[in-house]
Formats: C-alpha cells, sequence, structure tokens
C-alpha cells in the first residue's frame, strides 16, 4: 500500500514539472515572438554607445589608443558577458511564468506572432515616445499655471515668502527666484 502511495506522488509530482517545464516553452515562444534576444542586444549597443560617450571628452594621445582599445573591450566584453541572452534567458522566462498562466502565455505568443502584433512591437517604440512628448508638454502647461495660481493666491491673501538658501550654492534667493509653491510641512505663514 505504501509504494502505492509513492507512486502516486511521484506521478502527480511529475505531472506538476511537465506542466511548469510545457508553461516555459510557452514563455520562451513569447520571449521570441517579442524579439526579446534582440532588444537585449540593443542594450548592449546602446550600452556600448555610452562608454565611448563617457571617453569623448578625454584627448587621448596616439600612443595611448591601443591602452584605450584594450580597455573599450573589457568593457565591451563585460557588458556582452552580463547583459546576454544566454545568462538572463532563465530568469526572464521566469519572471513571465509568475505573471501570466500557460493560456495567457499562449494567447500573448499568438498576439505578437501575428501581423498586428509584430506592427505593434514595431510602431510602439516610436509611439510611445510621442505620447511622452504629448504628456510632458501638458504636465509643463499644467505646472506653469500651478506656479501662476500659487503666486496669485499669494498676492492676493498678503502672503510674503523668506528668501531661503539654495542647496547646492548657498546663495539667498529672492522669492520670485524660484516657483512659489505650498510648503510640504507645516510653516509659519508671514503676513504683511
Amino acid at each position: 500500500m505504501n509504494r502505492l502511495w509513492i507512486l502516486l506522488l511521484v506521478f502527480i509530482a511529475n505531472i506538476g514539472f511537465a506542466n511548469e517545464d510545457s508553461k516555459q516553452r510557452q514563455a520562451s515562444s513569447l520571449l521570441d515572438a517579442i524579439n526579446a534576444k534582440g532588444m537585449l542586444l540593443q542594450a548592449q549597443y546602446k550600452l556600448q554607445a555610452q562608454y565611448t560617450h563617457l571617453l569623448k571628452d578625454y584627448q587621448i594621445p596616439k600612443a595611448k589608443r591601443s591602452l584605450e582599445q584594450s580597455f573599450r573591450e573589457q568593457a565591451f566584453n563585460f557588458s556582452r558577458k552580463n547583459l546576454s541572452w544566454k545568462q538572463l534567458e532563465p530568469a526572464i522566462i521566469e519572471a513571465y511564468c509568475l505573471q501570466y498562466t500557460e493560456a495567457e502565455l499562449a494567447q500573448l505568443t499568438a498576439f505578437f506572432s501575428s501581423e498586428v502584433g509584430q506592427k505593434f512591437l514595431t510602431v510602439q517604440p516610436q509611439l510611445a515616445g510621442s505620447v511622452d512628448q504629448l504628456v510632458n508638454q501638458q504636465v509643463i502647461l499644467i505646472n506653469n499655471q500651478f506656479s501662476y495660481l500659487i503666486e496669485e493666491f499669494v498676492l492676493q491673501a498678503g502672503l510674503t515668502q523668506p528668501s531661503i538658501t539654495h542647496h547646492e550654492t548657498g546663495t539667498r534667493l529672492a522669492p520670485h527666484s524660484r516657483p512659489i509653491a505650498p510648503p510640504s510641512k507645516p510653516t509659519k505663514n508671514i503676513t504683511q
């Protein structure tokens, strides 16, 4: 009887592992459909460009260029090693498996494998940039209006604001040299 229970438990455990393997394969298919490996490659290229940008202000003598090239290769190899698909794929698959059911992963894979899903992946970065720009323009407009309304309130209420010391420079700022905003902590208001 004990053997039967042990066999039953082993059988149930194997079904669980089979389901998890299936889910991981589905997550891997989704990552293929969205070209996650290509996204990591793009991130590596951006890091390499960043490294080059960090060196732009240095006047590297011709005699030291081979030394710089050696350090550049070390930096690029480090980024390739630590941002490689081989290293990150298991953790990325696990992250997707934790967030989605196997059925959801299948639906996402079907969508992103479709023509419209591929179009979404192609246009989404540019679209997101356009939307961010639009939202940022509105945020600036709203912040300007907030500043104007607060300044008008302060003027109409007859409030004054003491000069403050700028955190970084230590210089004293007059009240109108910065946007007027309500205090984040309770403070004493000075009235005229």
